[in-house]
């Protein structure tokens, strides 16, 4: 079944983190945010969607942009039967692949039955991963999810407790390393993390502190347990 996704940790790690959250007291102070798979059309499969009204660009769960490959099959009056007769705008964004065809290659079928069309269309789908936050505008990351990254090291004489993707949950990094630097009474900073295309910042904590960012993030953020990774 085609539906939208909400991200959930293993079966096996929910009990642990409700413990643990558990343990710490409390309900968050703020709403949570919601982590969602959603999925955006590629280039090939853009005038599918313009044809059936909708943004070349939009995200959306795969349920609801299934609904749009039906919806343009009924429109032009392409099923009836257990076949799907494919027009060339199917033919375009099902079946074209860059550079051409190529020599000696099989020619695109003129109908298909639908579970086959779905299959492809959702080939033709890039996975993005939303992040709805109370008050604010989503944020949309191209990609699978990818959780909260928190590892504690070493260096130098100091322990030190690091933080990365903080940015998909919407953190104000640079105020919460302020705040962390009060509330601890310790040393913090925020780097741009390596590479010429990454925009992500690196928060670093003095000490090994993996407890206070993840309670502060729940707290402030309405960010849960789940949706962080701690690596020591």
């Amino acid at each position: 079944a085609y539906t939208s996704f909400e991200y959930s940790p293993p079966a096996e790690a929910a009990p642990a983190a409700a413990a643990k959250d558990g343990a710490k007291g409390g309900a968050s102070k703020k709403p949570g945010p919601k982590v969602l798979q959603m999925w955006k059309p590629t280039h090939y499969m853009e005038p599918l969607y313009v044809a059936c009204g909708r943004s070349k660009g939009a995200i959306l769960p795969l349920a609801d942009a299934l609904k749009i490959l039906h919806e343009y099959i009924e429109k032009n009056d392409l099923g009836g039967g257990e076949m799907i007769k494919i027009d060339e705008t199917l033919q375009n964004a099902l079946y074209k692949v860059a550079g051409g065809k190529k020599k000696g290659a099989a020619e695109d079928p003129t109908e298909a039955v639908a579970a086959e069309l779905e299959a492809r269309f959702q080939e033709r789908l890039t996975e993005f991963t939303v992040v709805e936050l109370p008050n604010a505008p989503r944020i949309e990351k191209k990609g699978p999810f990818q959780p909260i990254l928190i590892t504690t090291t070493r260096k130098g004489g100091h322990n030190l407790t690091r933080a990365t993707g903080l940015e998909l949950f919407g953190v104000d990094i640079e105020r919460m390393a302020q705040e962390l630097k009060k509330k601890l009474n310790c040393t913090t900073s925020v780097e741009d993390l390596p590479g010429k295309q990454v925009k992500e910042k690196l928060l670093q904590v003095q000490g090994y502190c993996e407890g206070e960012i993840i309670e502060y993030l729940k707290n402030e953020y309405g960010v849960e347990k789940k949706w962080v990774d701690v690596k020591n």
